[in-house]
C-alpha cells in the first residue's frame, strides 16, 4: 500500500508542496493564487487543504511524463 498523505498541511508543508517559500504564502493567498488556510485547529494553527491546493494547481495543465518530453524534444529537433 502507498503512503497516506495528510489532507491538512501546516504552512511549512504547504509551501514545500507547492514549491514556494513559507513567507510567500500570504501574498499568494491575497493574489488568489492559493486558497485561504483553514483555522479549524485554532487561530494560531493555519492549515492548507491539500485537496484545494491540488485543485488550484491542477488548473494549470502540466504534462511531464517521459513520452510527452520525448515528443517535445523530437518536435524541437525537426524545426
Amino acid at each position: 500500500m502507498g503512503e497516506v498523505q495528510p489532507r491538512w498541511l501546516r504552512p511549512e508543508d504547504a509551501a514545500r508542496y507547492v514549491g514556494r517559500r513559507v513567507d510567500e504564502l500570504p501574498r499568494l493567498v491575497r493574489a488568489g493564487k492559493l486558497p485561504q488556510p483553514s483555522r479549524h485547529f485554532g487561530p494560531r494553527s493555519p492549515r492548507y487543504d491539500r485537496l484545494e491546493l491540488d485543485q488550484i494547481m491542477g488548473s494549470r495543465k502540466v504534462e511531464n511524463d517521459a513520452d510527452a518530453i520525448f515528443r517535445e524534444e523530437m518536435e524541437r529537433a525537426w524545426r
